[in-house]
């Protein structure tokens, strides 16, 4: 599936020109398109095309489907029926996404003790999503030329290891869906619980994309806050419906408990 992130008319013509006709189209909740075509072992790719409000939407991307209804709308086809789908035709014009973004100019003062293995990790994950482990390991050791003080081969090759299987494995946290917050939740947070909404930003940065993560008592000592102060932000997080907790944990330090996202969209 093609996700439009717009609602420009000629955003999805043009997209329908270099892609191929989908045989069903869906109009979204929000008045944008989805372009439905036949699996053909893409990855989930988000904007590959840096210029293009447009993510790809393979394996690990989910969507909702026709006749979905929201609060804001409802999901409907435009173009085709349900029975198209068994003949849904494969999507063409992906070949420019394997190209590399360039590489920030901060990576090449990086010298040892500046966090080059973090600074690559990420990298291969945010620029490398989808990529097979070749295409990986390219971006780590065309990155890895860039510093002025060049990690040795063998730990390049283990850390696009690393982020090529996170990836592969649904992982990829800076490439999944993102929780969103409507404005009134987010007032109220940042005029009443300004604890919440920070522990929130940091949930969100770390956890954003997964459906469950640990919610345990070193956290607060790495924020740089009391035991109280940071079980009163999960809470208060927990009173409004942003997070779930789905097993309370506290058998040992080895069973945290466990919390998942309870606002999504």
């Amino acid at each position: 599936m093609l996700d439009i992130d717009t609602t420009d008319e000629k955003v999805v013509e043009d997209a329908i020109r270099r892609h191929g006709q989908p045989a069903i189209v869906t109009r979204t909740a929000s008045g944008k398109c989805h372009l439905l075509y036949r699996y053909n072992g893409e990855r989930r790719r988000i904007r590959p095309w840096p210029e293009l409000p447009i993510d790809v939407l393979g394996d690990n991307g989910y969507a909702l489907a026709a006749p979905s209804k929201l609060v804001t709308g409802s999901y409907e086809i435009i173009h085709g029926h349900f029975d198209d789908l068994a003949s849904l035709k494969a999507m063409v014009g992906l070949e420019d996404t394997q190209a590399i973004a360039p590489v920030p100019a901060k990576f090449s003062g990086m010298r040892q003790g500046d966090g080059r293995n973090r600074a690559l990790w990420e990298r291969c994950m945010r620029t490398g999503a989808g990529r097979s482990f070749d295409g990986m390991l390219e971006i780590a050791r065309n990155t890895n030329q860039c510093f002025k003080e060049p990690l040795m081969d063998a730990e390049v090759v283990k850390i696009a290891t690393s982020a090529w299987q996170h990836d592969a494995a649904g992982l990829n946290f800076f490439t999944r869906p993102r929780i969103m917050l409507d404005h009134d939740t987010y007032d109220s947070l940042d005029q009443d619980n300004p604890d919440a909404l920070r522990l929130l930003l940091r949930l969100e940065r770390f956890h954003g994309g997964n459906d469950r993560f640990a919610l345990a008592k070193p956290m607060a000592d790495s924020m740089g806050w009391s035991l109280p102060r940071w079980k009163a932000a999960r809470s208060a997080l927990a009173q409004l419906g942003i997070i779930r907790c789905l097993h309370a944990g506290g058998r040992g330090p080895n069973d945290p408990p466990i919390y998942t996202w309870a606002l999504k969209g």
